[in-house]
C-alpha cells in the first residue's frame, strides 16, 4: 500500500494508484489489465462450452463450467486451455 502512495507522490504510473472506494472511506486497488470483467468471463466461459476438440484429446469442457467459473480440470485440460484455447478466445473477444 505504502509503494502505491509512493507512485502517486512520484507522479509515476497513474494506473496503479489507490483510489477511494464510493463511501471515501477506503482505498481500493485497481484492477489488474489482465482481469477479466465479468461480462468478458461470461463470454469466455461461453465460448470455451462450445469448443470441439478430437475424440480423447481433451475432456470436453463443457462439464467442467460451473456457475461462472471453470472447476476440475486435469492438468492436461489446463495446459490445453492455456496452450490453445485461451489465446483464440482472447483473440476474439
Amino acid at each position: 500500500m505504502e509503494v502505491r502512495k509512493d507512485m502517486e507522490e512520484t507522479n509515476v504510473k497513474q494506473h496503479l494508484w489507490l483510489h477511494w472506494d464510493l463511501n471515501g472511506m477506503n482505498y481500493v486497488k485497481p484492477l489488474a489489465p489482465c482481469v477479466f470483467t465479468q461480462d468478458e468471463k461470461q463470454l469466455f466461459l461461453d465460448f470455451v462450452s462450445e469448443v470441439r476438440a478430437p475424440t480423447k484429446y481433451v475432456d470436453a469442457f463443457k462439464k467442467h463450467i460451473g456457475p461462472k467459473r471453470l472447476y476440475n480440470m486435469k492438468s492436461h485440460d489446463d495446459h490445453v486451455m492455456l496452450q490453445h484455447i485461451l489465446l483464440t478466445c482472447v483473440w476474439n473477444l
